[in-house]
């Protein structure tokens, strides 16, 4: 019988903070010329702002927990950032916290 390819995609090296803050900043105004062409694109990243929120709501810290570490995937343009972890729960575990039955 025949093998079944498997595609994984290339590991990405993370980008050094100082980078992403200079994206940031240099997207804060939008209004000169040099953005005309960009701004198209961040209307269209508007549609992924519901999935961006839910996914930041979703890897809050717990109250028992001080400090939360979570990697955060950026567009190129700095248009949009998704944080890019899912969270593993253990079910009997979330209900013994959080439950009120």
């Amino acid at each position: 019988h025949k093998k079944m390819n498997v595609f994984s995609a290339p590991q990405k090296e993370q980008m050094p903070p100082d980078f992403l803050r200079k994206i940031l900043q240099d997207h804060g105004d939008m209004s000169s010329k040099r953005y005309q062409t960009e701004k198209r694109l961040y209307v269209g990243a508007l549609k992924y702002v519901p999935h961006a929120l839910y996914k930041l709501l979703e890897n809050i810290p717990m109250p028992w927990e001080s400090y939360k570490e979570v990697p955060v995937l950026f567009h190129v343009t700095g248009a949009i950032s998704f944080v890019d972890r899912v969270p593993k729960v253990i079910e009997p575990l979330y209900v013994a916290q959080w439950g009120t039955a």
